[in-house]
């Protein structure tokens, strides 16, 4: 969360597109577009997952059944894990959904966000 303070304000809602990137030795799995936004009165995280696209096909029909997990780590331990909706052979899914985290103001800069795309099956 550190990295992101410092280069955005997150007390507006902001953009980010990431690259989706793999162990295997081919690393294109597709890109994600999230929206960070948090509020210092309420003390919370928001993530929106609006989409992803570009998705490597992971079942041998040649689709994928992605959903985005979203972990939060506060020192190196898990805090809370959410997950989107699944979107059945989808190779582009939108889902515009919000994920919401406590987040003390105290423990932004010791924590991290770890986002996954995940295949269903």
């Amino acid at each position: 969360m550190r990295d992101l303070f410092d280069k955005s304000d997150l007390y507006t809602w902001t953009e980010y597109t990431m690259q989706i990137v793999g162990s295997q030795e081919k690393n294109d799995f597709g890109d994600l577009l999230l929206y960070l936004l948090y509020s210092p009165n309420e003390q919370k995280l928001y993530v929106t997952v609006a989409k992803a696209y570009n998705l490597r096909p992971m079942d041998i029909t040649g689709a994928s059944d992605p959903y985005v997990k979203v972990e939060q780590v506060y020192r190196g331990k898990r805090v809370k894990l959410r997950k989107s909706s699944c979107k059945r052979a989808n190779l582009n899914p939108v889902y515009h959904e919000t994920l919401e985290y406590d987040l003390p103001l105290n423990q932004v800069a010791e924590t991290n966000i770890l986002v996954q795309v995940m295949d269903w099956d």
